[in-house]
């Protein structure tokens, strides 16, 4: 919502600038992006041009005298239609204009030139806005200033605050702020004898209430200058005075207006009804739109003259050749306009405003005030009466509150009568009864539903910065579950080993999931915002790869990241990505070191050690990845995860190399998980190792000889890796030696040698007796 500051003063008065009042709201009501200038020049000032003359045949430059506050100035100007008698803007010695120009004395074509006569775009106005070539000639207005000076607060809006759509509503909440009052102008509409000849039907649930006025002898013509610019700064381009007083008024009170021409409506009778299922209508922009039931539609009795709450009819709008006017005012249900203005894609301000809801007290104001100054600026005689139908009208709001509730609520201990002082300022109807407000809802404040929302009014007029900081009441102890306690330390450790953690989007398009899922369960979204976001993720692999490839593309090539987020398939998943490309950026490597699968590899082990998990990597047949360099994670034939090396094919479509990218069903890992971590005394006597070299044939898997040595009798043993694997003279071809360390810790007293014997027999004894092994000589 754009804030005229010259239009919002009309209301109240402040002696606060626009920007104190863009941090008065910032703090205590909606967030404002930003204050600026209507027109983004300096030094302008009001000029009549006296005489134009040609300085000579050959150039386009006219010379012109222009009177400037009482003092004749010689211009040159090129603009073709600057006349005799204009009123202008003229830029004055020591302006500057957009882009840094400054206005100096000049001499242009042998003629000395002292100013400026500025076209709108030429003072930062932007195009869109403006419906002429050359020089802006003004129409002015002596009752109004012109708003030359203009500053516009750019107000961000949440969808609760209907109230300050418009000006009037901005007044009353900039009221409560300040505390000063409200300067309400009273509207007196001169009717003529003539009666309003139109009879007005609603046979739309869809319309609460509709009323009309006729206005006959308009003269359409331009707007006055004042009226032009305050709706420029409210982001709407001047057309005509009838369609900019209704635009004008629909800012000012928040209420949407349209006007007919009277005489293509052909009738004067008007009927509101629910559109027919695929029946057409041509709307103002000259699109002829498909209609569904439900839609509302404005009729002449036999056919369409509007779309209801969203887009007038071209057939009746306004034009240079229109004399009497039927204007509209009306209450539409908002869930249905939303519905019809994003079905058709056709977003008004008017709809805007009725989509959120719109005060209905202001109905018959706003047409009063848009016919009362159509007769100022378009002339014309207002027939006498409002014509109306009411489907229902809304009662009065009671909302009752205790001030207990508003203390409990915002951590505070406010007394009754300070409560009702913030209740004055909100300009809210009360009855106080033992510290029980009863409070009337006005229909500008439709947002104020529940004690909730009666607090937070309350505390934001008092300033949050300024609200006690208390703890809320509580029986439950706070503190960490044990799988976020496992999360916090996976991700310290993946932290640690030097990955960052990414944060993609939920959505994808199902296509680039299919070389690594079975999209046959996916789950699209209803209304997607844009064709490459349509389906909840099933897999962390595509946007992981994409963050490689963002990378890749700024020439960062060395990446190791990991991405914590919840998949969704048959249920929602917790789910871990790690990828991998270019050298691992750690400093114990002295020179460089290519990421390869069993360095990938091992990080996703060290995250199943921390699970306190043993995994078996299981060649995977997967279109997406290598066919040599990937591998299905199980543990106890139970898959949690996979991955490996990217197929090169689609490492291509992404613009990479080699990538490495693997995914962890934590879910599922936390569900094999059998017990807790248990914390054991460090031991003070020391551990013994020995080294075995076995001589195996090379289809034996080292985990399997591993899981033999794990698997005795011996509780001793601490700890059993594979240290070095030898092929070659003088084994045979099929054979491997494969050395394994196994490390053996005391628990009451040091190991005698005859104990740690005892010990590699059973072991030896174990792996001649399951495998065939013997060590090598």
């Amino acid at each position: 919502m754009n804030v005229s500051f010259n239009w919002l003063k009309d209301y109240i008065d402040t002696t606060l600038t626009a920007s104190e009042i863009a941090l008065l709201f910032t703090k205590h009501s909606q967030e404002v992006a930003g204050v600026k200038t209507l027109y983004q020049a300096s030094n302008i000032k009001i000029g009549k041009v006296l005489s134009v003359d040609k300085i000579s045949p050959e150039v386009k430059n006219q010379k012109c005298l222009v009177e400037v506050e009482g003092l004749q100035r010689q211009i040159v100007c090129g603009a073709p239609n600057v006349k005799a008698g204009q009123d202008v803007l003229v830029a004055d010695i020591g302006a500057e204009l957009p882009g840094g120009l400054k206005i100096q004395k000049a001499v242009i074509n042998g003629v000395e030139s002292e100013g400026m006569i500025c076209s709108l775009s030429e003072l930062g106005i932007d195009k869109k806005y403006i419906n002429e070539e050359g020089i802006h000639a003004l129409n002015l207005d002596e009752t109004y200033a012109l708003d030359l000076d203009d500053e516009i607060i750019e107000l961000e809006l949440t969808p609760n605050r209907m109230d300050l759509m418009s000006i009037l509503g901005v007044a009353y909440d900039l009221k409560a702020m300040t505390g000063t009052s409200l300067k309400l102008p009273k509207i007196n509409v001169l009717e003529s004898l003539k009666e309003n000849p139109y009879t007005i039907e609603i046979e739309s649930t869809s319309c609460d209430y509709y009323a009309g006025r006729v206005i006959k002898n308009v003269t359409i013509k331009e707007s006055p200058e004042w009226l032009k610019n305050r709706l420029i700064a409210s982001g709407i381009r001047p057309i005509n005075n009838v369609v900019d007083i209704t635009n004008y008024v629909m800012i000012d009170l928040g209420q949407p207006l349209h006007a007919f021409d009277h005489d293509t409506l052909k009738t004067n009778k008007i009927v509101v009804r629910d559109a027919k299922e695929n029946e057409s209508f041509i709307t103002l922009d000259n699109q002829e739109r498909s209609l569904k039931e439900g839609d509302v539609l404005i009729t002449n009795g036999v056919e369409p003259v509007a779309l209801g709450g969203v887009m007038g009819g071209l057939e009746t709008e306004v034009t240079a050749s229109t004399k009497t006017i039927f204007l509209e005012s009306a209450c539409f249900n908002p869930v249905q306009i939303g519905k019809t203005s994003r079905r058709l894609d056709l977003r008004s301000e008017a709809s805007l405003r009725f989509e959120r809801g719109i005060a209905h007290d202001r109905t018959k104001l706003a047409l009063d005030k848009a016919a009362f100054l159509i007769q100022a600026y378009a002339g014309g005689e207002i027939l006498k009466g409002i014509k109306e139908a009411n489907i229902s009208l809304n009662q009065p709001t009671l909302l009752s509150v205790h001030s207990s509730r508003i203390n409990r609520l915002l951590g505070t201990r406010l007394s009754s009568s300070v409560i009702a002082l913030y209740l004055d300022k909100l300009s809210l109807e009360y009855k106080i009864n033992d510290d029980i407000f009863e409070i009337v809802i006005p229909e500008r404040r439709l947002d104020l539903k529940t004690e909730q929302d009666m607090a937070e009014e309350i505390g934001r007029l008092m300033g949050y910065d300024d609200l006690e900081a208390t703890l809320p009441r509580t029986i439950t102890k706070g503190g960490l579950s044990h799988s976020q306690k496992l999360r916090r330390k996976i991700k310290n450790s993946l932290q640690g080993l030097g990955l960052n953690e990414v944060v993609t989007y939920s959505l994808t398009r199902p296509d680039k999931e299919t070389p690594f899922i079975n999209n046959a369960n996916k789950i699209s979204v209803l209304r997607p915002l844009s064709e490459e976001n349509v389906s909840l993720k099933q897999t962390t692999v595509v946007g992981l790869l994409e963050v490689l490839k963002y990378h890749q593309s700024r020439q960062m090539s060395d990446v190791m990241i990991y991405e914590w987020r919840h998949l969704y398939k048959e249920k929602e998943e917790n789910t871990l990505g790690l990828a991998f490309m270019g050298n691992m950026p750690h400093p114990l490597f002295k020179k460089p070191k290519i990421v390869d699968f069993y360095d990938a590899k091992g990080i996703v082990e060290h995250v199943l050690k921390i699970l306190g998990l043993n995994a078996d990597f299981i060649p995977l047949e997967k279109e997406g990845f290598h066919p040599y360099q990937s591998a299905l994670i199980k543990v106890n034939e139970h898959t949690v995860g996979y991955g490996g090396k990217i197929h090169p094919d689609v490492a291509r479509s992404y613009d990479l190399n080699d990538a490495f990218v693997f995914e962890l069903n934590i879910d599922q890992c936390l569900a094999l998980k059998d017990k807790e971590t248990v914390y054991e005394p460090i031991v003070r006597m020391p551990s013994v190792k020995r080294d075995i070299s076995l001589i195996m044939d090379k289809t034996v898997k080292s985990a399997t000889v591993l899981e033999v040595i794990y698997k005795t009798n011996i509780k001793a043993i601490s700890d059993v890796y594979v240290f070095d694997i030898y092929e070659g003279t003088p084994l045979k071809e099929t054979e491997k030696s494969v050395a394994i360390r196994i490390w053996f810790k005391p628990e009451i007293e040091t190991f005698k040698t005859e104990t740690i014997d005892a010990f590699m027999s059973e072991i030896l004894d174990a792996l001649k007796t399951k495998l065939g092994l013997e060590t090598r000589a």
